[in-house]
């Protein structure tokens, strides 16, 4: 856009500024020209002709831009010619200072609720399995509680004739997932009596629950101490930060307060232990202890601490052993008590030989569910999962969770802090960095589905902070010095 002649600073101050004013507003470039030049009247009478001076030049081959092109196109140059190379030294500086701030928030317990999520969503991702044939699940369902059949709870006479014809066919141990701190006595006065006896059989476990004196429940009377189990299932609603309430750990055995008694349920031991301890004392597998962690057979079973895993804040009293639960629509085979009790053609007594049998209450009017990352089960069956997966590392090889040590975390989080950095260093432009970035993520994804599926549980969402911060952070600074 030129001046035909020469003109005073005015004429050409005047028409920039009109020109201006309407290109940046929206209007096209020769509408802008033609409305400034149109406004160049208003000093005509000073400057004659002013409006007549203004002319475009423009390469035919070329269409006319917007100002919001203009700026765009400017943008991108900018971004282009002056975003300065980085060196591997900030590259290098930026991963460590990542890593340490991923470090830092996770011990803190910032990523506790989303890591023990994405554990639980890697877990249910995996193939599934068959159920346990070592397991035997006998459950009282609508109609064995009814009023026309047993009733509810159910008699001590039913209890025992099911025990007895149980004991038949030899299972490995019998346990008894129904409270019975009292009697519950049929019409016969002999009834308690022979009831007694059944607890007093060796592979018979009853259960007791609570941790206090107010909220405990008995063993049932008579029952032998070191037979009984507790049957606390505890939730991760608090450890979660309220996001869930599933349960992932289970409390093998607890510590014995040697000062005072604090609960009416005295044993040491969980339910699920004493039925996997029983089975493995058939089976001549020893049950021992090493530096605090239960060993069954030549297989460890690590305790949970805090920093085991997603774990960073967690009353880490007693044994608690870290679930995996076996993916199957159903744990074991499931049978009622009329079927045992009257002979039926839906129950082979061969399910019973050498087994862990679970007696319980399957019936939906009776309570006993809790959230886990296959959906809510009963306790019952929860039981059976960890006997199941105490019995599988045994017997079948089947893995158990395991963790990264403190230093593994620091290599695992900062190696994905190093490819973050790297992708932003080795990328030329935004587009290769996108992909390079998606990609990292989704190694670290499989990395970890795939470790996990032989036990090991990484972190993933501290591995994808570590990318984010170092990749953002050299994003960040290679924008900064652009606009500097």
């Amino acid at each position: 856009m030129v001046m035909r002649e020469p003109v005073p600073d005015k004429v050409a101050q005047e028409f920039l500024k009109y020109f201006l004013t309407a290109y940046a507003g929206g209007e096209s470039f020769y509408l802008a020209a033609k409305e400034a030049r149109f406004k160049l009247q208003w000093i005509e009478d000073k400057y004659p002709c002013a409006s007549w001076l203004p002319v475009i030049v423009q390469n035919p081959g070329k269409i006319t831009p917007s100002w919001q092109q203009l700026i765009e196109q400017k943008e991108i140059t900018l971004t282009n010619a002056t975003a300065p190379k980085l060196k591997i030294i900030q590259v290098l500086a930026s991963s460590a200072i990542a890593t340490v701030a991923v470090i830092g928030l996770r011990t803190l317990g910032i990523f506790q609720g989303r890591e023990l999520q994405a554990f639980d969503y890697l877990s249910k991702t995996h193939p599934q399995e068959e159920s346990d044939r070592r397991i035997l699940l006998v459950g009282a369902d609508e109609k064995d509680i009814s009023s026309t059949q047993y009733g509810f709870p159910l008699p001590d006479p039913i209890l025992a004739k099911l025990i007895d014809k149980l004991q038949q066919h030899q299972p490995a141990v019998i346990g008894v997932d129904i409270f019975r701190d009292r009697p519950v006595v049929g019409s016969n006065s002999e009834d308690f009596a022979s009831m007694s006896n059944y607890w007093n059989q060796s592979n018979v476990v009853p259960i007791c629950l609570g941790n206090s004196l107010d909220n405990s429940i008995d063993p049932p009377e008579k029952s032998p101490p070191e037979q009984v189990g507790f049957a606390d299932i505890f939730d991760d609603s608090q450890l979660a930060h309220s996001l869930d309430d599933n349960v992932r750990r289970y409390l093998l055995s607890r510590s014995p307060n040697p000062l005072t008694q604090t609960t009416k349920c005295k044993t040491d031991y969980s339910f699920a232990w004493q039925l996997a301890y029983r089975y493995f004392q058939s089976k001549d597998i020893p049950v021992t202890t090493s530096e605090k962690n239960w060993q069954f057979g030549d297989r460890i079973v690590t305790r949970l601490v805090s920093g085991s895993g997603g774990y960073q804040k967690l009353d880490n009293r007693g044994n608690q052993l870290l679930i995996s639960y076996r993916r199957t629509p159903q744990i074991a085979q499931q049978v009622n008590v009329r079927d045992i009790l009257e002979d039926s053609g839906a129950f082979d007594p061969s399910w019973i030989k050498d087994r862990v049998v679970l007696i319980g209450v399957t019936a939906k009017s009776v309570p006993d569910t809790h959230d886990t990352a296959l959906g809510e089960i009963r306790g019952l069956h929860l039981h059976a999962h960890v006997v199941s997966q105490l019995i599988s590392a045994v017997k079948s090889d089947r893995p158990l969770i395991w963790w990264l040590p403190f230093w593994g975390d620091w290599l695992w989080i900062g190696s994905c802090a190093a490819m973050g950095g790297l992708v932003i260093w080795l990328a030329g432009n935004n587009l290769y960095r996108i992909v390079g970035i998606g990609s990292c993520l989704i190694v670290v994804s499989g990395v970890c589905w795939l470790v996990l599926s032989q036990g090991g549980w990484l972190a993933w969402i501290p591995g994808i902070a570590a990318i984010a911060f170092s990749a953002g952070s050299l994003q960040i600074y290679q924008f900064i010095q652009a606009k500097n």
